[in-house]
């Protein structure tokens, strides 16, 4: 637990991981605990069960995508980042195919 820990804390990747976790469960607090209305017009529930899903995805992707060495590495940390704005990009084509 103590290698996992320290590969969160310590490269590119883990701290782009956390950095989504922390925001991805701070929107979810938001539009379930404050009643804040989600953007782009998606139902509250919805969006709330998507920002809670999402980081566990994301970690899932870690793990996949570092293993087995877990080396610090900043194209692992872009392609994270990039899965980690998967949704947002998704209601962003949503609603630009809408209009």
């Amino acid at each position: 637990m103590h290698f996992f820990m320290e590969k969160l804390f310590r490269t590119p990747q883990g701290i782009v991981l956390l950095l989504a976790i922390v925001v991805y469960l701070g929107c979810a607090l938001l539009f379930g605990a404050f009643g804040m209305t989600p953007p782009f017009g998606w139902q509250t529930g919805k969006a709330i069960g998507i920002f809670i899903a999402w980081p566990v995805l994301l970690l899932i992707l870690f793990i996949r995508l570092n293993r087995p060495a877990f080396a610090a590495s900043w194209p692992a940390a872009g392609r994270l980042a990039f899965y980690a704005v998967g949704p947002f990009l998704f209601m962003l084509l949503g609603t630009l195919a809408e209009a």
